[in-house]
């Protein structure tokens, strides 16, 4: 479970720097 809630938060970060780039 913690494996997920981490990849889950990895993604929620990567979005939040996509945003930022655009």
């Amino acid at each position: 479970m913690k494996g997920t809630i981490f990849a889950v938060a990895l993604n929620h970060r990567s979005q939040l720097d996509a945003w930022r780039e655009a």
